[in-house]
C-alpha cells in the first residue's frame, strides 16, 4: 500500500512536470526519436541501453531543476 502511494505520487509529479514544463516535453520526444533511431541504426545492446541510460539521466534532471525551481518561488 505505501509503494502504491510513493508511486502514484511520483506520476503525479511526472505528469505535472511533463503538463506544465515546454523544456522537459522538448527534451522527452527527442528522447524518443533517438531511441527510435538507434534501432533504425542497428546500434548493439549495450549501447542502447547506455543511451537509454543518457536520456533518463537528463529527463531526471529535468525534474529536479524543475523541483528545485518550484521550491524556490514559494
Amino acid at each position: 500500500m505505501f509503494i502504491g502511494k510513493s508511486v502514484s505520487y511520483a506520476l503525479r509529479g511526472i505528469g505535472y512536470t511533463y503538463s506544465h514544463e515546454r523544456n522537459f516535453r522538448i527534451q522527452f520526444f527527442i528522447g524518443l526519436l533517438v531511441l527510435g533511431l538507434s534501432f533504425l541504426l542497428h546500434m548493439k545492446a549495450y549501447e542502447k541501453i547506455i543511451l537509454a541510460m543518457m536520456i533518463a539521466f537528463v529527463l531526471v534532471l529535468e525534474l529536479l531543476n524543475t523541483t528545485i525551481e518550484m521550491f524556490l518561488d514559494l
